[in-house]
This record gives structure tokens, C-alpha cells and sequence, in this order.
């Protein structure tokens, strides 16, 4: 069995083993992958679609892609949050940390209504 000091950063923040300020760090440097590695899949798409390589509408894929990376980067974030604001010393820290996690519940809620539209 692995200790907790053996697992990975990134399931250490699953689980919330790191601190809240590291967790809401990760969140917003997270999203912004998420938004490069959209912007890269969707330029690779163009990039085939210029060159003959596809032929079909890559606004839908793009749309789909992007948004998805988003969803699943921002339900990590919830949890990550969430599970971090349950130790905090001070009440305030957790209450920001709460309400951070709840708005991008909200955030991920309306992508997901998102993907059903387009």
C-alpha cells in the first residue's frame, strides 16, 4: 500500500491532501490548460480540414472538445476544493472556498446545457 507521501500531486489533490490556497491555484492554472490544450485540438482540426485531410463541420467537434476539457478539469477542481475546505483554520477561508467550489458548479452545469444545445 502507498503512502500518502508516495501518491502523486494530482491525487493528492483528489483527495484533498493539499493545501486550499495550492487547490484554488491549481484550479484557475488548470483551466487554463484546459483552454490550451482546446486551442491546440481544435487548431489540429483546422490545420486537417485546411489541408484536405477531413471534410466535415470541425465547429461542433471544437465546440464539444473544448468544452468537455472544461467540465472534466472543472469537476477535479470542485472536488479538489471542496475536499481542501474542510480543514481550513480560518471559517472565512472556508466559506470562499465553498462558495468557489458551488460557482463552478454552477459554471459546469451551464456548459453542460451547453453541449445538449449545440
Amino acid at each position: 500500500m502507498h503512502s500518502v507521501s508516495s501518491q502523486g500531486y494530482i491525487n493528492k489533490a483528489w483527495n484533498g491532501e493539499i493545501k486550499l490556497g495550492q487547490s484554488i491555484c491549481l484550479s484557475f492554472v488548470g483551466l487554463i490548460c484546459a483552454f490550451v490544450f482546446s486551442f491546440i485540438i481544435g487548431s489540429s482540426a483546422l490545420w486537417l480540414k485546411a489541408n484536405g485531410h477531413i471534410d466535415y463541420n470541425i465547429i461542433p467537434f471544437n465546440n464539444f472538445t473544448s468544452i468537455t476539457l472544461v467540465i472534466l478539469f472543472s469537476v477535479f477542481t470542485i472536488r479538489s476544493v471542496w475536499k481542501c475546505a474542510s480543514t481550513p483554520k480560518l471559517k472565512i477561508k472556508h466559506a470562499i472556498a465553498r462558495l468557489w467550489a458551488v460557482l463552478l458548479g454552477v459554471y459546469v452545469i451551464a456548459l453542460s446545457y451547453n453541449i445538449g444545445v449545440n
